[in-house]
């Protein structure tokens, strides 16, 4: 897991506090992973109207998980509608991306709640 995640999420629960922060990503998991698949299945028929329109509704939240490299691949959708970015890898690369911030999610909640 990268230490820019850990930090980033550190962060939110210093100014949330812990319990907030928590509830937060805890609520956020699956958000996450059904704008990924969203954003996939956009991807890969070339809706890109559609896909920009995920890629909006996704970057508000995407500062709070630390990934800036989630950040930049959200920003290349737009560059894809114009044939300046290979879908089919644009779109491995966001889905690996957003698999490493779900799982930094998840590492941070199994270290910061109790079981």
């Amino acid at each position: 897991m990268s230490n820019i995640n850990n930090h980033s999420l550190d962060i939110v629960a210093n100014n949330l506090g812990l319990e907030e922060a928590v509830e937060m990503f805890e609520y956020a998991l699956p958000h996450i992973s059904q704008r990924r698949d969203e954003l996939r299945k956009h991807i890969s028929i070339s809706d890109w109207e559609a896909a920009g329109q995920c890629v909006h509704r996704t970057l508000s939240s995407v500062n709070l998980y630390g990934s800036d490299r989630l950040e930049e691949l959200l920003l290349q959708v737009k560059l894809a509608s114009t044939g300046e970015v290979e879908p089919s890898t644009l779109n491995q690369e966001l889905s690996k991306e957003f698999d490493n911030v779900l799982q930094s999610i998840k590492q941070w909640l199994a270290t910061h709640t109790s079981s």
